[in-house]
């Protein structure tokens, strides 16, 4: 936390340090950050390498280029940056329902599908001038309304790497980030062990599987489904990846450690469990 807060502070006093210009440059730096961030999750996370993120950047960027362009200082700006943004995302999603629906391992068949888009894109940004500016790229872009300052603009670049950092964090927790986690060490014994196999590797799937972790009556953690499958590898593999074994489901109010205790053929599993330290805030 203290090192959170440092950098934190560090962030908002940098740009009186180093004046306009270098804030400006940083404010930059800051925004190919967050599309690394991106990389960072996909490839260190799930497992996934990702060859177009900048693709999906620079889409974004377009977008919210040729929305400031045309409509400088127009109220829909607050609607279409956001859109704007969203649009890349959409993008990569549908890539990602395409080519994860097939069973097995599909993240090389990713990796060669983004490469593809990427040099498509370039081919596309470079020759379609009237639209992209070409080789030079779009020109003539306002600032932010209400925020033309390189200062201004740093801060909101700034902003946006705290939130996405915050929001990479919270995915590496969740348990959608748990299930990618498993899913990198050992695709198919976590396809063997968990319900619903057939869409385990697709995108859409996968958070529609979180929500009903986290919302429905009769939500069970994949650690919980592990348990009760007497699966000692893939019980190794979550809790490595940070699974809770202390998270009860809504239905019985069971946690995976209870789970284990009570079934007298998973001495070895309860054993693996009880090597990791409980929450302090777990209600026994």
């Amino acid at each position: 936390m203290r090192a959170a807060s440092a950098a934190v502070l560090t962030l908002l006093l940098l740009p009186f340090a180093v004046g306009d210009f270098w804030a400006y440059q940083l404010g930059l730096l800051y925004l190919y950050a967050i599309a690394a961030l991106g990389i960072g999750l996909c490839w260190g996370r799930a497992g996934f390498l990702p060859l177009g993120q900048g693709t999906f950047f620079g889409l974004a960027a377009y977008l919210s280029g040729l929305a400031l362009i045309e409509l400088d200082g127009s109220a829909w700006l607050i609607v279409l940056l956001p859109l704007a943004a969203c649009a890349s995302g959409l993008l990569a999603f549908l890539i990602g329902v395409l080519v994860f629906r097939r069973r097995g391992e599909s993240g090389p068949y990713f990796s060669m599908i983004t490469l593809a888009l990427s040099l498509l894109a370039y081919q596309v940004a470079n020759n379609w001038e009237s639209v992209t500016g070409g080789f030079n790229g779009l020109k003539g872009i306002p600032g932010l309304p209400g925020l033309d300052s390189f200062i201004a603009a740093y801060y909101v670049a700034a902003v946006a790497l705290v939130l996405a950092c915050a929001a990479v964090v919270w995915l590496y927790r969740a348990p959608l980030g748990v299930l990618w986690a498993a899913l990198a060490h050992n695709e198919r014994r976590v396809v063997l062990f968990l319900d619903d196999v057939q869409w385990i590797d697709d995108a859409s799937a996968a958070l529609l599987r979180y929500l009903r972790e986290t919302f429905a009556p009769e939500s069970e953690t994949p650690l919980i489904v592990a348990v009760q499958q007497r699966s000692l590898p893939i019980v190794r593999m979550l809790l490595a990846a940070g699974a809770d074994p202390d998270r009860s489901d809504s239905a019985a109010g069971y946690s995976a450690r209870d789970y284990a205790a009570r079934d007298t053929r998973a001495r070895d599993i309860l054993k693996l469990i009880e090597d990791k330290k409980p929450r302090p805030t777990a209600a026994k």
